[in-house]
């Protein structure tokens, strides 16, 4: 869920700009009126997708307004409050932002605003487990999913088999699975990828086609679809994590 600019960050905009009719406007520049003093802020959490920041009250303050920026620069969420603390959902993995606040006086304080204290903070990479369902095989295991790099994963256990893990890339375009691992195990013929192709063959008579499988990260969930066979049966098994 993304945070947007709350009316009152507006109102108070407003506020500053009838006020600076007056010579005696506390935050007309080049008054000279000393500025309270700008808070400290620390990111309290990072996960793949969220990060939380909160930052040190402020003698003199009544509201503080805060933003997070993109690494480009562009205005990702932002509101006012009276409190010290800020979430952000719905973000890029292992990607940087900027977090910034500023903290108001009362207009009739005979003081100034804040300067502007910033933060720089990247996300998290995905380190979760989650649930693997294969219809073909008639079964569902618990799982974990490593990222390593953006869009590089391990998807560890992933057929119950423990130490036997697929390993693949995301097309971010389309979302298309690359398989990048085997297992050396040809007696047992667990997870072998088929010479020239992107199929990987499971244990249990499973075959997987990464080139027909999906990666999405969808509303908070990691959805891995992977387009699988066993003999003349096809199908879709699936990896949740919400």
């Amino acid at each position: 869920m993304k945070h947007y600019i709350h009316t009152g960050l507006f109102a108070l905009a407003i506020l500053v700009a009838v006020a600076s009719c007056s010579k005696d406007d506390p935050f007309e520049a080049g008054t000279g009126l000393t500025k309270i003093t700008a808070p400290e802020v620390t990111c309290t959490a990072s996960t793949y997708r969220s990060l939380s920041f909160s930052w040190t009250p402020v003698d003199g303050a009544v509201q503080y307004s805060y933003s997070l920026k993109d690494a480009a620069g562009n205005l990702y969420g932002g509101n006012v409050t009276y409190g010290t603390k800020a979430f952000f959902d719905g973000l890029s993995s292992d990607y940087p932002y900027v977090f910034s606040v500023i903290a108001y006086p009362g207009l009739d304080s005979g003081k100034e605003a804040s300067s502007e204290a910033s933060l720089t903070q990247k996300t998290g990479l995905v380190n979760n487990e989650g649930t693997f369902t294969s219809y073909l095989a008639s079964g569902t295991w618990t799982a974990t999913l490593q990222e390593s790099s953006l869009n590089t994963f391990v998807l560890k256990n992933w057929y119950g088999q423990e130490g036997y893990d697929l390993e693949f890339t995301v097309n971010p375009v389309d979302s298309t699975v690359t398989v990048t691992n085997g297992t050396p195990d040809t007696a047992s013929g667990r997870m072998i990828v088929a010479t020239g192709s992107n199929k990987i063959n499971v244990k249990n008579g499973v075959l997987i086609d990464g080139a027909k499988s999906k990666f999405y990260r969808l509303d908070g969930m990691l959805i891995l679809n992977v387009q699988a066979s066993m003999g003349s049966r096809q199908g879709e098994d699936t990896f949740i994590w919400q």
